[in-house]
């Protein structure tokens, strides 16, 4: 305690955060002895943050500083927008000592759909069963919470007839799209984060290294899905006719607007004259496939993600090497493709190239 110039006592508290240790000294004053002790006091009481004390928000701080350096940057984006859409409105100010199952339960009861009620609920255990580990809560509340159900709708695959239909309907350089995601298997995003310096002309092979993420503040340019997503896969030679005729369209559609299209260009681009050096995103190409289907009045519940799973079905439904196809599809689970032991090679890639040529002349005739 020392006594200043302008007449009042100063002294000192420090405080330390229980979630990481950190020292903090926050200095107070008073004009009397007594009044500075009354200060300190008050600084300490407002200050508590001892493990009995800490609310939701301080730890979900903390929480969110740690998950962000293990997950993507659109995963991080889009815990976010969850947590302050459905958890934080009910939870800032709560302790986390004071949160029980029935807490848990009211906030899930809020929320309409059965995949956002899941995803909460992950999350809400995930970031409570984190400060259970830390030592902050006797016991995870959510733990006593039965997990949400959410039963996901089944795959659709398209169809010989509906895959003409579509075609039928798409313009270029749509169709060349359509027909990429058809005999690649290649996800949405994935095409979307396609350049032209990801084609390699001499090994007719598309290297899938990015993929784009949409995340509450917007798409993002990430890598693929998982580590098994990036990859080189080898294409049939009706793609690499169809990327050497979308090559032609974009140089054509640069010229024009007196542009030079270079390697880091994007593959497909928007369809807007004034956006066309930028990337056609994975909502337009679902919208844009939405519109088409409704044009070619196909009535099955088929998205633009059933390429991929008709590009699945009928290489396994062709007794293809399984794990040539999960390798080419770039699935992150053995168990998908059935078997953990089997090698991807050049051979198992050429026969199905080979067989995807075959189909491609069908489909021609």
């Amino acid at each position: 305690m020392k006594k200043r110039k302008d007449g009042r006592y100063q002294s000192s508290v420090t405080i330390t955060d229980p979630l990481t240790n950190e020292k903090k000294r926050i200095y107070v004053y008073g004009y009397t002895e007594a009044e500075l002790i009354r200060e300190k006091e008050r600084v300490k009481r407002n200050n508590n943050t001892s493990f009995d004390n800490i609310t939701f928000n301080l730890w979900l701080d903390e929480w969110l500083k740690i998950r962000k350096e293990e997950i993507a940057p659109s995963t991080y984006y889009n815990y976010v927008f969850l947590i302050n859409k459905y958890i934080l409105p009910n939870l800032k100010n709560i302790n986390l000592s004071k949160i029980t199952p029935s807490t848990i339960r009211n906030i899930l009861r809020n929320i309409s759909g059965s995949r956002t009620k899941q995803y909460t609920y992950v999350l809400l255990k995930a970031i409570l069963g984190q400060a259970y580990k830390d030592d902050l809560i006797k016991k995870n509340p959510c733990i006593a919470v039965n997990p949400p159900k959410y039963k996901a709708k089944e795959k659709q695959i398209i169809s010989d007839y509906e895959f003409k239909k579509l075609l039928q309907y798409a313009e270029l350089p749509i169709r060349n799209l359509f027909i990429l995601a058809y005999y690649t298997g290649i996800r949405r995003g994935e095409i979307s984060a396609l350049k032209w310096e990801n084609i390699d002309w001499d090994t007719n092979t598309i290297k899938i290294v990015t993929a784009i993420k949409i995340a509450a503040k917007g798409n993002l340019i990430s890598t693929p899905k998982t580590e098994n997503s990036t990859r080189e896969i080898l294409v049939s030679k009706n793609v690499i006719n169809i990327l050497k005729q979308q090559l032609l369209i974009q140089k054509e559609r640069y010229l024009k607007h007196g542009d030079k299209l270079t390697k880091n260009d994007f593959i497909f681009t928007s369809l807007k004259d004034k956006n066309y050096k930028k990337m056609l995103t994975p909502m337009n190409i679902t919208t844009i496939f939405n519109k088409i289907k409704s044009l070619a009045e196909i009535k099955s519940n088929i998205t633009f993600h059933s390429f991929r799973h008709t590009h699945a079905t009928c290489l396994v439904e062709a007794n293809l090497p399984i794990k040539a196809i999960q390798a080419r599809l770039g699935h992150a689970t053995a168990g998908f493709t059935l078997t953990t032991y089997a090698h991807n090679t050049l051979k198992m890639q050429k026969e199905i190239v080979g067989f995807l040529d075959n189909k491609a002349k069908s489909m021609s005739n």
